[in-house]
């Protein structure tokens, strides 16, 4: 449905609208709601290399902010990337996401058959998102490279999204120039269906998470739930998210990155120890709590809009 169509149907009819995404109905005179996840394309512009569509993406925020009795973001770093930008919210409120509950320590079975869906039959070390340059896949394919070669013959190295893209271009050029010889290590197992996610993440010996930046970053979490230890980056968010429940490396540092990654390969002492930090932070995202914040944003846009 598009922002026309939605907002004829909601016009008369919605006490309030949500608008999960920038993209605002159109005719709708009520009260707004708009969830404003990130502005990646404002805060890297590699990932939008079009100015004209970035001008687009600007404006498109602008007229939702100037709009909504009421912006939420995921975290306080993209409500005060908002601020930075020039925006100016009448009201925001900062509720992160819940995790779902499918994402939970799995048999062994589970693990098992997805596993050999995708062809792991090996250990590997997983990373999972969009093949786009804020993701910084590059660092990790280094640092795997940087890899002892004992380690790689332990564990391959499974990227887990669609790679049709400039940027997985690139990054399938990256691994034929670092490992010529062990290129078959690095798995592209493509999209993942959402049933196949628990397991995956469950098998892997650690996931990893490069990003520069992120909205929220939620798959470190997904992974965190299914007892996978994590590597992220200390980038903001990544810290306001995960807390304690990972071990950091500095954004772009690939040796940083491959000392932590053969740390945890090889000390199974020191996954159970950040398995453990993780679980505890995975159980502070629950979509119960989201709702009961989300309810509290409406009833305040709906009291500002009466007020007006």
């Amino acid at each position: 449905m598009g922002a026309l169509e939605a907002g004829r149907a909601a016009r008369g009819r919605a006490d309030v609208y949500h608008a999960p995404h920038v993209t605002i109905p159109l005719g709708f005179d009520g009260p707004l709601v708009t969830t404003v996840h990130d502005l990646i394309p404002l805060l890297h512009p590699e990932t939008m290399l079009s100015g004209p569509r970035r001008s687009l993406f600007r404006a498109v925020v602008r007229e939702a902010v100037r709009r909504s009795a009421a912006i939420l973001c995921d975290t306080r770093f993209a409500a005060s990337t908002l601020y930075e930008a020039g925006f100016q919210p009448k009201s925001l409120t900062v509720i992160p996401p819940g995790v779902g509950e499918e994402f939970r320590p799995q048999t062994k079975d589970s693990i098992t058959a997805v596993r050999c869906v995708y062809g792991l039959d090996r250990g590997y070390i997983l990373w999972a998102g969009a093949f786009r340059p804020h993701k910084d896949v590059a660092t990790l394919v280094r640092a795997y490279a940087s890899l002892p070669v004992e380690v790689r013959a332990t564990c391959d190295l499974a990227l887990a999204g669609d790679p049709s893209t400039p940027y997985g271009n690139h990054i399938r050029e990256l691994i034929t120039k670092l490992l010529p010889e062990e290129a078959q290590r690095v798995r592209f197992l493509g999209f993942v269906e959402n049933a196949h996610l628990p397991g995956l993440y469950a098998g892997a010996t650690v996931f990893a998470f490069p990003s520069l930046t992120e909205g929220f970053g939620l798959p470190p979490l997904e992974a965190a739930g299914c007892c996978t230890p994590i590597i992220a980056t200390d980038a903001p968010p990544m810290p306001e998210v995960l807390a304690e429940g990972a071990l950091y490396f500095g954004p772009g540092n690939h040796q940083e990155l491959a000392m932590l990654l053969e740390e945890l390969v090889s000390k199974q002492r020191l996954r159970k120890a950040v398995v453990g930090r993780a679980l505890a932070r995975r159980g502070c995202f629950h979509w119960a709590n989201v709702i009961q914040e989300m309810v509290k944003a409406y009833r305040l846009a709906s009291s500002t809009h009466t007020n007006q």
